[in-house]
């Protein structure tokens, strides 16, 4: 039913703003204004399936002129400033194992649904002197991630804090090179409530602190009959988890139950297990692994018309425990100047010792422009 609802959601947002697009008229050369909304889904089979919808409107300081090379690089081509605000909705069913302390009840089950869901918004921009050729920029991303209660007895939350600054220069007309460094910030706090009779509490916290830095290049090449774009980037990040161990408590002045009157080792075994229990709570969120990691990545676009573009893109990252390779594929048509549909499909293979995993992802967005 969850599931039904955010899609229903989504569909509605996508259907605005497809009519915002198309209102914006098929001749317009210069714009201002770019709109642009998202739906897509993202599966760890057989682990979690995520839906998302996205909004963002960016607003160029200085009109852009669309009449230079195709069309969805119209904002590179014009050294175009910019300002740009974002929201984002997800929705994640996670299936994850019920953990025991003690013996469950007998026909107890070992796996659950769990639901997560994460809002939050983005800015960001940046400013570019045309005439050298030099910009710089910043950005700045806040989310937070609730859990729908398996239970009364625990409750789950995520919040994220992202910064990053950038800085680059152009390079003649049609090639660019930028560095750009950020922090983030990821803190998991679990909180468990009366998990037995005697009402034990406690809460738990991890915290992920990630430091990264990248350079990067764009090139872009416009013959007389194809045009195309070729871009590179090589970046580090260096991860660094925390734990608050979870410690359970008795309230105040609670008493516990006197053990058997039975001496020797049965006693002693009898006096520990006065208060078995379980904790029907599945402790989910991002895998807190401290790590140091290169990523690798290089994609290309062809352009067989102004309107038209196909991409692919490889990335390649390599880190003390986890090695990921990804690749995804687009396609971006802009049926009028002022509007466009793109198409992204994308697939993560994610290598932790043994244990391999597969992300694959597919993203529907709309672009309008005014």
């Amino acid at each position: 039913m969850v599931r039904k609802r955010s899609t229903s959601t989504a569909l509605r947002t996508v259907h605005a703003v497809a009519i915002s697009i198309l209102a914006s008229g098929a001749n317009a050369e210069d714009f201002s204004w770019q709109l642009s909304g998202a739906y897509g889904e993202t599966e760890l089979a057989p682990f979690a399936d995520t839906e998302r919808t996205m909004l963002d409107a960016t607003y160029y300081i200085d009109p852009v002129d669309d009449a230079r090379g195709p069309y969805a690089l119209a904002p590179f081509l014009n050294r175009s400033s910019r300002v740009t605000f974002g929201v984002t909705n997800e929705k994640t069913t996670i299936t994850t194992p019920v953990v025991s302390i003690g013996l469950p009840p007998p026909g107890s089950p070992t796996t659950m649904d769990v639901t997560e869901e994460t809002t939050g918004y983005a800015i960001g921009g940046r400013y570019v002197w045309s005439a050298s050729g030099w910009y710089v920029g910043a950005g700045y991303r806040d989310a937070d991630t609730d859990r729908e209660p398996s239970s009364p007895e625990s409750r789950q939350g995520t919040t994220t804090d992202d910064y990053q600054l950038f800085g680059g220069r152009y390079f003649g007309e049609s090639t660019s090179l930028d560095l750009a460094a950020g922090a983030t910030r990821q803190t998991t706090q679990l909180t468990i409530t009366c998990v037995t009779s005697l009402c034990l509490s406690g809460s738990a916290a991890t915290q992920i602190d990630t430091d990264d830095w990248s350079i990067g290049a764009l090139h872009v090449r416009q013959g007389s009959r194809l045009g195309y774009s070729i871009s590179g980037r090589v970046s580090g990040a260096d991860v660094t988890a925390s734990y608050d161990s979870l410690v359970l408590t008795l309230p105040p002045g609670t008493l516990l139950p006197p053990a058997p009157a039975t001496t020797g080792l049965r006693g002693i075994i009898g006096a520990v297990s006065v208060a078995p229990f379980s904790i029907a709570g599945p402790f989910t969120g991002s895998l807190a692994i401290p790590d140091e990691r290169v990523t690798y990545s290089i994609g290309g676009e062809l352009f067989p018309t102004d309107r038209l573009g196909f991409r692919i893109g490889l990335a390649r990252s390599d880190g003390d425990f986890v090695d990921d390779e990804s690749y995804d594929l687009a396609a971006t048509w802009f049926f009028t100047r002022a509007a466009a549909v793109q198409f992204v499909v994308a697939r993560t293979e994610s290598q932790l010792a043994s244990l391999r995993r597969d992300i694959d992802t597919a993203e529907l967005r709309l672009f309008g422009r005014l």
